[in-house]
């Protein structure tokens, strides 16, 4: 029997984080585009996910993504480390997760990591491609070769790239079909204007935004079009790492099954709440427990409890 899902293929980069929250210090975490991958995944889509992966990236983190469904034909090996980040919320509730610190934004090596691992564009057949945080010219190159292909093209960014690239992203805004950036990011993007007026320029730029506002929710609009709000879903907050790449990819797979734009939004907004109520990938099903074996999974220092969900 043929598979009737849509297909969403999700292009990016594959990291190893150190995530530090207030349930402590989690090291070597798997982390990026993959993401996005589970939330689509979640969202009820077929996901390959197109990254270069290398050496150093844990073979059974590959082998956890390939059993929950993720189609792994799109990887390609690469040379030298993998790209490692540091993701610090330390004063996260279990409410609201508040701003998160990004310090390997400013390591010359992350960059020359990002430069040397840059994912080349998708070629397999694809109903919605996601393009994830990458440089704009990047970016660029995989929403064309997207189009060549026929699929719609969902996007977000990071604040690294806003920060440094802004023009060069909103220039490169008409080639989407749907941007999703975070309220910080789109701070960055168009300095100057409160959430309401950032909406209206985007709207001018690109067909579809989803705003994404933390605790206070997604925005979906249109130009011309009514504005649709969702509220955020998330309860109980361990780890903000991937819940907005997991939004991202939720809206993906729910634009490739055409659905109604309250639903989109609220499955979505239930997808990134999963995501932050465990530390790293464990909320979106990605279980590491199970493929730990003999190699070092994530840890909290100081405590052999791996990470968790998050307990009252």
């Amino acid at each position: 029997m043929s598979d009737a899902r849509p297909r969403v293929t999700v292009a990016g980069y594959l990291s190893l984080d150190t995530i530090v929250c207030p349930y402590g210090t989690f090291e070597d975490v798997p982390g990026g585009a993959l993401y996005a991958a589970l939330g689509a995944r979640a969202a009820g889509a077929r996901v390959r996910l197109r990254a270069s992966v290398c050496e150093d990236f844990p073979a059974l983190w590959l082998d956890a993504l390939a059993t929950v469904g993720i189609d792994l034909e799109g990887l390609e090996s690469a040379p030298g480390a993998t790209r490692r980040a540091r993701l610090e919320d330390r004063e996260a509730t279990h409410a609201q997760a508040t701003r998160r610190a990004s310090p390997h934004h400013e390591d010359p090596e992350w960059w020359a990591r990002t430069r040397a691992l840059a994912p080349a564009p998708c070629r397999a057949p694809a109903d919605v491609v996601v393009i994830t945080a990458m440089p704009a010219d990047c970016l660029v190159r995989h929403a064309e070769a997207a189009h060549s292909l026929g699929a719609r093209v969902v996007a977000d960014t990071s604040e690294a790239y806003a920060r440094l690239e802004a023009e060069a992203l909103l220039a490169a805004l008409p080639r989407l079909d749907l941007f999703a950036p975070s309220r910080e990011e789109v701070h960055l993007l168009l300095p100057g204007l409160d959430d309401e007026a950032a909406r209206h320029a985007l709207d001018a730029r690109c067909p579809q935004i989803v705003h994404k506002r933390g605790p206070d929710g997604m925005w979906w609009s249109t130009a011309g079009l009514p504005v649709y709000h969702e509220p955020s879903h998330a309860r109980e907050i361990a780890d903000s790492t991937g819940a907005g790449d997991a939004a991202v990819g939720a809206l993906a797979a729910g634009l490739a099954r055409d659905l109604p734009v309250t639903d989109l939004l609220r499955e979505a907004s239930a997808i990134a709440a999963c995501a932050a109520g465990m530390v790293g990938p464990l909320g979106l099903g990605l279980d590491l427990e199970r493929s730990r074996g003999p190699e070092p999974g994530p840890r909290a220092q100081g405590s052999a409890k791996p990470a968790t969900r998050a307990s009252r």
